[in-house]
């Protein structure tokens, strides 16, 4: 994958890299933060739980910032460790200090609730736009039935799939 920027970015593209670059960012810090608790949770289950949830985000994280990659052409270890600080742009609840347990529970809570409204919107956008493209791909071929050419089409469509 090129790592070279395009040339010029439309405005959508700016706005996603933005958006993408704030997303990577909440999760690496959450993910920073969660982890200054190994070896020092109250019990053992929920120090590697809270370990587990960081390499999670960890993970999460350069997700985002892979995704980001093809916008701006810049790898995530690019993005992650030669910008200063003024070029971060997580949510501030992710960058304070761990505090006690009940503050991280309660961060981790809220983040949680967060990312799971914000997942849970794109996936019901997404899967009402594959429904509306499979409903009209489907009448689509049922359309094109009517000459023995469309036809033929139809029935090599399959093969050709399994081809590629």
């Amino acid at each position: 994958m090129s790592t070279e920027a395009p040339a010029a970015m439309s405005l959508t593209d700016t706005a996603l890299a933005a958006r993408l670059l704030a997303l990577g960012d909440d999760e690496l810090l959450l993910a920073h933060r969660n982890s200054e608790w190994t070896g020092h949770a109250p019990i053992l289950e929920e120090d590697i739980g809270l370990a587990n949830l960081a390499q999670d985000d960890l993970g999460h994280a350069t997700l985002w910032y892979e995704l980001r990659q093809p916008l701006t052409g810049q790898t995530p270890d690019q993005v992650v460790f030669f910008r200063g600080p003024e070029g971060w742009r997580n949510v501030q609840l992710t960058e304070w200090p761990r505090g006690d347990w009940a503050f991280t529970m309660l961060r981790q809570y809220l983040f949680d609730a967060y990312e799971l409204a914000l997942l849970t919107r794109l996936a019901l956008v997404a899967l009402a736009k594959g429904r509306v493209h499979a409903e009209w791909h489907a009448a689509d071929g049922t359309s094109l039935g009517g000459t023995d050419v469309h036809l033929l089409g139809l029935r090599r469509a399959p093969t050709l799939v399994v081809e590629l």
